[in-house]
């Protein structure tokens, strides 16, 4: 049984998508990211990381998005309790996640967290119920009871989800976000998955107006593939040569034993496409390479090209 966010996160992650905001560019351009990762015992396990990157806004460069950004992140596993604690340059986190009531094919979980950006004075506090059934007569249920809520209150967000599994191969689900006035989000899907070959599906952005339909599959050991073609119901809406249509995609190649290869592609009005290289060099060292090119920047000062390079350890 799968949550509403699981069921399709591998190819939405392919193709480079957050399905909340599909539409999402990230302003900031990262050059060099520098990764160190340990796991000192097997209920605990640290990252720290430093971002060399340039934020971009209305063509001009950003002043508000730090040119070096440094975290570290600690998870601590302490039984039926899972507790996380994140530090930033420009925020402080923590979290926890324990276990509910888990017996007769029944689980559930609560997770809670909360979330400073000192900078600009602001908080942040989120929980989420969550609850998995066995087999009722043929369907699996997975639901989701979360809510976001800024302690200057300013905002209140609640999040339902819900998914349906059906005979093992048909997922049905919708989530939405609610600001306790209107509707703000608003998600469905429908998954079809035979055993052993793949996942096909049509989904719908019912705030965004975009219908979709998609597959993924994986056609052997060392290649995934990930493709979408989304309709856009809004008058005027312009994307592939002039019609209200977006096609996006993403692969996944395993080019040996240490090298792979991730590309994703969208094409609309404008054509965007961004591929990593990854390689292993050693049981502790992997290094990267991220290259992107939009056509819709061609001409900007922050130009339609970029590349960035990554290097992890891993102790």
């Amino acid at each position: 049984m799968t949550f509403f966010d699981d069921v399709l996160r591998g190819a939405n992650g392919r193709m480079g998508l957050d399905a909340w905001d599909p539409f999402k560019q990230d302003s900031e351009i990262k050059s060099l990211t520098a990764t160190f990762k340990a796991a000192p015992r097997k209920s605990v396990a640290m990252e720290l990381q430093r971002v060399w990157q340039t934020g971009w806004k209305n063509d001009e460069v950003d002043a508000g998005v730090p040119a070096e950004k440094t975290s570290t992140k600690l998870k601590i596993n302490h039984g039926d309790c899972t507790t996380t604690w994140g530090f930033a340059s420009d925020k402080f986190s923590m979290s926890g996640n324990g276990v509910l009531y888990n017996a007769d094919g029944y689980s559930s979980n609560l997770t809670g967290g909360l979330e400073s950006k000192p900078a600009k004075g602001e908080w942040k506090v989120t929980g989420e119920a969550n609850l998995k059934t066995p087999d009722l007569s043929g369907a699996k249920l997975a639901v989701n009871a979360g809510f976001e809520h800024k302690l200057d209150g300013s905002s209140t967000l609640v999040k339902p989800k819900f998914n349906v599994e059906l005979q093992e191969e048909i997922s049905v689900g919708v989530g939405a976000e609610h600001d306790t006035k209107d509707l703000k989000k608003g998600l469905f899907h429908c998954v079809y998955q035979p055993k052993g070959s793949g996942k096909y599906w049509m989904r719908a952005d019912m705030m965004k107006k975009l219908f979709s339909a998609g597959c993924d599959n994986t056609l052997n050991d060392t290649t995934r593939h990930s493709f979408e073609a989304v309709y856009m119901m809004e008058e005027k809406a312009e994307g592939l040569q002039g019609q209200p249509v977006v096609v996006r995609g993403g692969v996944e190649y395993d080019l040996s034993d240490a090298t792979s290869l991730e590309a994703a592609g969208k094409w609309g009005k404008d054509v965007e496409f961004e591929q990593t290289v990854s390689h292993q060099c050693d049981k502790n060292w992997s290094v990267s390479a991220t290259q992107s090119f939009d056509s819709g920047l061609i001409g900007t000062k922050q130009g339609a090209y970029s590349i960035g390079f990554g290097v992890t350890y891993k102790l």
